[in-house]
């Protein structure tokens, strides 16, 4: 039995965090956006995830500013 190896250029992918770790471990107020700080934004993001469409659709306006 022969053990190959694939060599590959490519660096290895790192795990990202979980999107509450970078939620709650983000300096929000020290960003800047279109409508200010970015004090709103974590609580716009998780809104993005939410099953009305509508509710998506204010969350895209309140952290993008469109």
């Amino acid at each position: 039995m022969t053990n190959h190896r694939v060599q590959s250029n490519e660096p290895a992918r790192a795990e990202l965090p979980h999107y509450q770790e970078i939620l709650d471990n983000t300096d929000w107020a020290s960003l800047e956006t279109p409508s200010g700080t970015g004090e709103l934004l974590p609580t716009a993001l998780v809104r993005l995830l939410h099953a009305d469409p509508r509710v998506r659709a204010t969350a895209v306006v309140d952290a993008l500013g469109q």
